[in-house]
């Protein structure tokens, strides 16, 4: 029973090292609170009370950013993830997963080119140097512990699978 476990919880950890867990996006954080402040500006009725607010500009720049604000708001329930990483979920075209199924790697952690992959090199810099943290430390640790590692600093409710059969635009 617990090595079912463990494997339904290395299903979690994807290729590249992140966590589904932690993921907004499989939260469904973001969607929730785009939804509570496409509910707000709608009770609010923003897009036309705008036009009597003195404060703010009465161009069509501010009538662009309005249908832009909704739109975005809209297409936010598009970024929602309802599944992890290794059962079909994330980014279609990941390359870093297609990198390590097509080596039979069970992540990034497990290759010989970690430190000089091409691939890892066009993350964002912001993110690069804490993604070559994990990875290494995967490495270093091995999965088990690192896993161990991720639930500790977790709050155990603070998992909830973001719920696609409800739209945004429905609200």
């Amino acid at each position: 029973m617990a090595k079912q476990d463990n494997a339904a919880d290395r299903n979690w950890l994807a290729h590249c090292g992140n966590y589904c867990g932690d993921c907004l996006l499989y939260h469904g954080e973001i969607t929730d609170l785009a939804k509570v402040l496409l509910r707000r500006l709608k009770r609010m009725e923003h897009d036309h009370s705008a036009h009597h607010a003195p404060q703010l500009p009465q161009n069509d720049v501010y009538q662009q950013y309005c249908h832009r604000l909704y739109e975005a708001l809209y297409s936010i329930d598009l970024l929602c993830c309802t599944q992890v990483c290794r059962e079909g979920g994330g980014s279609e075209t990941c390359k870093i997963r297609e990198c390590c199924i097509e080596r039979g790697l069970a992540g990034c952690w497990d290759c010989d080119d970690l430190t000089r992959c091409a691939l890892l090199s066009e993350i964002d810099p912001a993110y690069f140097e804490e993604k070559m943290r994990t990875l290494l430390e995967i490495r270093e640790n091995g999965v088990e512990r690192f896993l161990k590692h991720v639930h500790q600093r977790r709050k155990p409710d603070s998992i909830r699978k973001c719920d696609s059969r409800q739209p945004c635009k429905s609200h």
